[in-house]
């Protein structure tokens, strides 16, 4: 099965992004396979450059970067969400990619189930 999955919490909702995390090495553990996550509105922060390392908001996102790195699937952020929260692309953490609404459609037309968190 693939599996797609959408994120919009915080990265400060360290309880939803540790669900989510798991639901997703869980679905890796069955044998399913990713083909994304799709950050969006505070989710987006996700993606900032300015997290210091073993901050709450720097161990989400390494944690969200390694399981992309060790599955091949990207990290999408969508670009006006990341903007609303008040960055720009210089502020982009290495591992995510700024995107819209055509990749977004994409992904959801190449998945079999979609997981919202």
């Amino acid at each position: 099965m693939r599996l797609f999955y959408i994120v919009s919490k915080s990265p400060a909702c360290v309880a939803v992004h540790d669900i989510a995390l798991k639901k997703i090495k869980e679905g890796l553990a069955a044998g399913h396979k990713v083909q994304g996550i799709f950050f969006i509105n505070e989710g987006a922060q996700c993606a900032s450059s300015l997290y210091e390392e073993g901050s709450v908001g720097g161990k989400t996102q390494s944690a969200y970067i390694l399981l992309a790195k060790k599955h091949d699937f990207p990290l999408l952020v969508c670009g006006r969400a990341f903007k609303t929260c008040g960055f720009n692309a210089s502020v982009l953490k290495d591992g995510y990619i700024l995107s819209g609404n055509t990749e977004l459609i994409i992904k959801l037309n190449d998945c079999d189930e979609v997981k919202e968190f």
